[in-house]
């Protein structure tokens, strides 16, 4: 039925942006231990 499909297409969205939110998440703490590590290193030169 109609109701059927638009449950499973709220459903796909949901998946969809669960899954960009976890890889946002991934990307930024990988761009902050970058960051971290950046500092690391000019406190050493340092």
């Amino acid at each position: 039925s109609v109701v059927d499909c638009l449950i499973t297409c709220l459903c796909l969205v949901g998946i969809e942006s669960k899954k960009s939110l976890q890889e946002e998440k991934r990307a930024r703490e990988a761009r902050e231990l970058a960051e971290r590590k950046r500092l690391r290193v000019k406190a050493v030169g340092v």
